[in-house]
């Protein structure tokens, strides 16, 4: 496991789960921290103003109504540092660690097919070139992943879009109604 960043992640960056994600965490054995310290999402509220009406409310929605089956009906907030400590954690149980300051240039594959480590993959630690054979490449590199930009023959399909929005830690007086729900 190799990562770029001389840390692990302290802060929030994706910031919700989702109910299979959830459910696949309690069947590692790694969900029990998170769910108690994560914010349950139940709904999602719609809001809207424009000239001549205020701030009004236009749609509320459970986020997985019972047709959808889930076993947690809800997105739970928690910081990516947070679900990373639930990995870090889990791996140095495993005697497994993170190789930091080390950033991911390309892989090929072995052309003996009954190799059993078929991935050549090449990698920089600390500007030092370095190449690993592995049975398996994940790349967990975000939205500009190096490793899918790797994949011969392939290519990003849909599109991009800047989105821009935040998550607020912190005690909130208010008398808006729908405190809870994201909106």
């Amino acid at each position: 496991m190799i990562d770029e960043r001389a840390d692990k992640t302290l802060t929030g960056r994706a910031d919700g789960l989702q109910p299979k994600t959830l459910e696949t965490f309690k069947q590692l054995g790694i969900a029990d921290g998170i769910l108690r310290k994560g914010a349950k999402i139940y709904d999602n509220s719609f809001w809207n103003s424009y000239p001549g009406k205020k701030l009004h409310r236009t749609k509320r929605d459970t986020h997985y109504p019972p047709v959808v089956d889930v076993l947690e009906p809800y997105i739970l907030l928690v910081h990516q540092g947070m679900v990373e400590d639930l990995f870090l954690e889990d791996m140095e149980t495993r005697g497994v660690g993170v190789q930091r300051l080390s950033t991911f240039d390309s892989y090929i594959l072995d052309e003996n097919p009954n190799a059993e480590y078929p991935i050549i993959a090449k990698y920089k630690h600390n500007g030092e070139d370095k190449v690993v054979r592995a049975k398996y490449l994940v790349g967990c590199d975000g939205a500009h992943s190096a490793v899918r930009r790797s994949m011969p023959g392939t290519e990003m399909q849909g599109e991009s879009v800047d989105v821009f929005w935040g998550v607020l830690d912190g005690v909130i007086e208010t008398d808006f109604p729908d405190l809870w729900s994201k909106w």
